[in-house]
Order: structure tokens, then sequence, then C-alpha cells
């Protein structure tokens, strides 16, 4: 008996509710993700994907479901560039009711200017804009104020204090649905603080938002920060001063406790290992450090669990290691099963140069067994496509030959082929993994006729309990004379 008509025979709200279920926004790891970008994910500051391709094909098997899917389907926009932000523009300019679809906007790499001035009033339903950039003048943030339904206006990155100064200076505007989602603080030195807090306290005295901080390359808060509150915080980033000032446990757990919204905290590079107040990174250096020198510590992040009273207490959620020898892996892998072995979260980046002789897949899938498998759910690879081997077997090459038809003649679309493959050597041995990001970069041709190639994609295991990866419309980029010919020519 078909399902079909009894499906159809449901109220339309059942409907939308099962429909709603195929529009899926989960979260990857932190580092460079994947194309499903349609805004951050600031609670663990990793960037969400969206994946419409089974709403998609749900929308067009009748004019009933058509129109249910509609306002699935465009209710997320995302805009990259000033040319695709100006067709969004015309398009709903020629039809305001697909206007009224659209509740967030994100727009990247793009100066919005007048068109955004245009176009945020058809836009009657938006509740989330998003800019990449601080492109925000008086006049827009007097528009978002005006906006009825516009909850937060999101600025992605905000590097240079001196904008936000400029902007305070040239208007009285309340800065209550502003939420700064990225605050990049690099090189300040003691003596800069006081400048950068009287910076931000007029934005924060004026209701804004700060998601998520990053303090880099030799940004040093010591005992200046224990005025600082930064309201809405909930991931913090630290690079390790060169030369502080201050010990750093002697005001991060008091900066900490005073911000209790933050779920993650990440220390980026390998100089943590000489903070032994730190938790973790001491540790793994003197267990590498016993068996092998080609593991690196990229990053590690923490997060809170109730009621803590020290960093040790927290839990390592996401681990990022750059490698060099197959036997690095191993090494590393062994030295995280013992210091966190139910870690759910890793990015592997190898160091191309250091991998002489390729691993076999089998080996690398293996090294896994260190974790205990069953935690592990998202695995991020950097630069692995070269360094991997089958015995010089390629039993993706029918796959390889049927996506050139469509994806193109480049070398990115056999790396994707076998980088899917390969993945599935991984996941049939790490059954809890839900999602494989991959990336690798590359070139095509020789010589002065060299042209650079990239691969971004991401697996995931198929939702249909066939125990297989599927890929979710990878992003290859090569040169225009290796895309597929166009038909009907």
């Amino acid at each position: 008996m078909s399902t079909a008509p009894q499906l159809l025979d449901l109220p339309p709200e059942i409907l939308v509710i099962i429909l709603d279920g195929l529009y899926e926004l989960r979260n990857l790891p932190p580092g460079n993700l994947g194309r499903f970008y349609f805004g951050y994910d600031i609670t663990n500051r990793a960037t969400s994907f969206l994946s419409i391709l089974h709403l998609r094909s749900v929308s067009v098997v009748n004019h009933r479901l058509r129109t249910l899917c509609l306002p699935l389907l465009f209710k997320v926009i995302r805009c990259s560039g000033s040319k695709t932000l100006e067709q969004l523009d015309a398009d709903c300019t020629a039809n305001p009711d697909f206007a009224r679809l659209i509740r967030r906007l994100d727009l990247l790499k793009s100066n919005p200017g007048e068109t955004l001035y245009a176009l945020l009033p058809r836009l009657i339903s938006l509740t989330w804009l998003g800019i990449e950039d601080f492109h925000m003048d008086a006049k827009l943030l007097a528009m978002a104020n005006a906006h009825h339904a516009l909850a937060t206006v999101a600025v992605h990155k905000l590097i240079k204090i001196e904008a936000l100064t400029e902007l305070l200076q040239t208007t009285s505007e309340t800065f209550s649905k502003i939420l700064f989602a990225e605050t990049i603080l690099g090189h300040v030195t003691i003596k800069a603080i006081p400048a950068i807090a009287k910076a931000i306290s007029p934005a924060i005295a004026r209701g804004a938002r700060f998601a998520y901080v990053a303090m880099i390359e030799g940004s040093d808060f010591g005992q200046e920060s224990r005025g600082l509150s930064l309201p809405g915080l909930e991931q913090l980033d630290l690079m390790p001063p060169y030369q502080p000032s201050v010990p750093i446990m002697t005001w991060l757990p008091d900066f900490i406790r005073r911000h209790t919204h933050l779920t993650t905290m990440k220390f980026f590079g390998n100089r943590w290992q000489d903070h032994p107040d730190i938790p973790f990174a001491p540790q793994f250096a003197r267990e590498v450090a016993q068996s092998s020198t080609g593991a690196r510590l990229r990053s590690f992040s923490l997060a809170p669990v109730p009621s803590w009273t020290s960093l040790n207490e927290w839990k390592l959620v996401h681990l990022e290691l750059k490698v060099g020898t197959q036997y690095a892996i191993t090494a590393a892998l062994e030295a995280v099963g013992m210091l966190a072995p139910r870690l759910p979260s890793l990015m592997l980046q190898a160091d191309e140069l250091g991998f002489h002789v390729p691993i076999h897949i089998d080996f690398l899938a293996k090294s896994f067994d260190q974790l205990t498998t069953s935690a592990l759910r998202t695995l991020h690879l950097i630069n692995f496509y070269r360094c991997l081997d089958n015995h010089g077997q390629s039993p993706w090459l029918s796959t390889e030959r049927a996506a050139r038809k469509t994806l193109g003649t480049s070398q990115c679309v056999m790396a994707h082929s076998a980088m899917l493959w390969y993945m599935g050597r991984v996941a049939e041995r790490v059954p809890s993994l839900e999602l494989i990001q991959v990336n690798d970069a590359g070139e095509d041709g020789k010589g002065r006729f060299r042209r650079p190639w990239s691969l971004d994609a991401s697996y995931r295991m198929r939702i249909d309990g066939v125990h297989a990866l599927e890929a979710l419309a990878p992003l290859l980029q090569m040169d225009s004379r290796f895309l597929p010919k166009k038909s009907g020519r």
C-alpha cells in the first residue's frame, strides 16, 4: 500500500512539522569549514551548514507540497558578494511574497551600502541580519532599530575597534540589537587594554553583546581584565602571550566566572605546554615527547561542567593536531586516548612535507582505536589526499569517471571521489562518526600552465539506515578550463 496518499491526507500544520525535519542545520567542527555556511553557530564558535537537498526534492512532488516547502526553502538566505545582494533586492522588489519568506539574511564578502538600505524595509519577516565585517553606519543602525521584526544584527568580524568608536560618536542609537559574533583582539599590549575597555564600554552600556572574543598574537589582558565584562560571551579563544604581565591563572578563573554564559574556551598554539596550570597541553606534550616528535598541538577546546572549581574539571570537547608521519598519528592518538578517551570532535592536519611514505587507509582508520570510538562524532581532515594510499589500487575510479561529466576534469574531482571512498573506510572502523569534513588543495597542469584547485567537502552518515557516507554538495574550485562543458552548443 502506498504511503503517499496517507501522508498528504495529514493536516497542513502536521505536514509542516514533518517537512521542517528535512531542513537540517547542524554544526561542523571549528576550522576551515565547508560550503554549508549560513551563519555562525555562536555557542560553539563552529559554523553551521544548511542542507535542503531532501526538502528541495519533496517540493517538486506536487503543488500542495511546493506551497508548504517554500517558506522553509527560503527562510535562510546567504548573499556572497554585492552582485548577489543586488539580485536579491531585485527579486524582492518584483515579488513581495518571496520577500516575506526570508527570516534570516547573511551577507558575505560584500559592503551592503545603498542596496541594503533599499532591501531591508521589504524584508518584513526578517529576524536576523548577519554582516561579515563591520559595515555598520548610523543610518543602517537606525533602520535596524526601527524594523519591527528584526531582533539581531550579527557582526561576524570586529577587528578594528576604531570603527566601533567612530560609530558611537556619530549616533546616540541603541545597540540592543547588535551582536558582535566575532571580535578579534590581536597585538594587544597591557597598556592598550584600558583603551579597548574604554571603546567597548559605551557599546555595552547601549546594549551590545559580544558572543565570541579571540585574544591572539600576543594579547595580554592580565590583571587589567578584572574589570572587563562582555555581555553574552559564549566562547573565548586564547593564544598565550609571549611575556605575560601576570600569570594567566591569576585572572582567568575570575574572568570566566563573571561570564556565566561561557560554554567553550579554545586554547591556540603549542606554547600552552609551558603553562602547567592549564589543563591537557602540558600532559599531552609529555606523552607525545616520549614516543614521537612528529605531532604538534594546534589547539584544544574545553567546556565547563556544572559546579566546577578548577579548569582541570572542564571537558575536552575539540582537539586540533598537526601530524608529520604515520607514527606521529599513532602517538598523538595514544596520548589523547589516555588523557581524553571520550573526545567528541577531532581535527587532523597533515604536514605533507613529513609524509615521505603514504599512509595506508586502514592504518589511519585503525589509529582511531586509541580513542573510545563510541564518543567520536565529528572528524576533520586537512591535506590528507596525497598522504593516503590503498596498495596502489583506486576502487573509486568508476565513481570518478561519472563525476567528471558533471563536476569537471580537475584533479580535485579525483580527490573528492578518493576521499569519499577513504572516509567510508574510516567510518566503518568508527561507527559513531556522524560527520567528516575534508579540506584539500593542489594544482592542475605543469610549469607555467599550473592552476590551483581546492576541495571543501562534508560527508555524513546516511539517514536512511544504510551505514554509508553521502557527500553534502561539496565545493570544488578549479580553473575554468577544467569545468564541464555546457551542453546544447
